[in-house]
């Protein structure tokens, strides 16, 4: 028998995930909020992040995040910061970034496996550049001479561990179907865990319990290159079985 999703919701993550509060979780049928959830196609998850910023994710029922957006005001008018759109198959589609309600910097298009085809530049909401990628070679993880990629500390079996101990192991069996999470996220130059977000979606409870464990995540050690610490970007699966 499924548990009514919004006390689900609550229960399970207790509100917070790493600073981010669920503020409110609304129910929607054909753009209009629904009391009943047996009317519901869709939900609405709300979220207050740090330094006041408001997110707004939009799930299909009982399926994958639709959009994700990020407001600057708790009215959700402004958008400012992240902005994300998803493939009816829970990969990315679009991602891009606004600043007080004005697109900037490279906003990233996705084919359905979630690999980048091109991007798009903007300037003050203004295209300046485009560029189409090659989504036929395949990537590899060689390195080149001066190069250290990011590590985390004490190899893969200590992550494996980390992901084991620190996932609640009985949110698997309160989802619909469950699935394979594929949260992305940026180690930087100080090895912390930054720029996190979903490369492949579920449904809320499995996207939730995924993004709460990362954000737990300690500190990596950073990659090199030509011995100067530099960025690096990793895509962590993380799969919810049914038994």
């Amino acid at each position: 028998m499924k548990l009514f999703l919004l006390a689900l919701l609550f229960c399970s993550l207790q509100l917070t995930t790493h600073a981010q509060k669920i503020v409110d979780i609304l129910f929607v049928s054909n753009g209009k909020i629904v009391e009943d959830k047996e009317e519901a196609t869709g939900l609405i998850l709300l979220k207050e992040l740090p330094d006041s910023i408001f997110e707004r994710k939009d799930y299909t029922m009982n399926g994958p995040l639709q959009t994700c957006r990020t407001y600057k005001d708790v009215e959700l008018t402004l958008l400012d910061g992240p902005y994300a759109t998803y493939h009816k198959n829970g990969f990315i589609a679009l991602a891009g970034q606004y600043s007080l309600g004005k697109r900037y910097g490279k906003w990233y298009y996705y084919n359905t496996n979630g690999k980048a085809t091109h991007y798009n530049e903007y300037e003050n909401d203004s295209l300046i550049f485009s560029k189409t990628l090659d989504t036929s070679t395949k990537e590899t993880l060689a390195l080149m001479p001066g190069e250290k990629e990011a590590e985390y500390k004490g190899g893969l079996n200590s992550l494996a561990k980390f992901l084991i101990k620190n996932l609640n192991k009985d949110i698997a069996l309160k989802s619909t179907n469950g699935g394979k999470v594929n949260v992305a996220f940026m180690i930087n130059i100080s090895g912390k865990v930054s720029n996190i977000y979903l490369q492949k979606s579920v449904e809320a409870i499995l996207d939730e319990e995924a993004l709460r464990v990362i954000y737990k995540m300690p500190d990596w050690v950073p990659a090199e290159q030509d011995g100067k610490k530099v960025n690096a970007y990793r895509i962590q699966p993380i799969s919810f079985v049914l038994e």
